[in-house]
């Protein structure tokens, strides 16, 4: 489940890191798309360290 919910943030991060392009580093506004794919990343980041932390207590 956390491999699926990965792949859709990195996928969601791409769309948004093209559809953003270099708009997206002056925009800082709350809900703004720079802020939003701040988030998008955080999330994805987050969801990769879950991962990785269950897979090595798993063993």
């Amino acid at each position: 489940m956390l491999e699926e919910a990965h792949a859709l943030l990195e996928g969601e991060r791409q769309r948004l890191e093209k559809r953003s392009g270099t708009r997206a580093s002056a925009d800082i506004a709350a809900g703004s798309p720079s802020q939003t794919l701040h988030g998008v990343r955080d999330l994805a980041s987050a969801v990769a360290t879950a991962r990785e932390r269950i897979a090595l207590a798993a063993g």
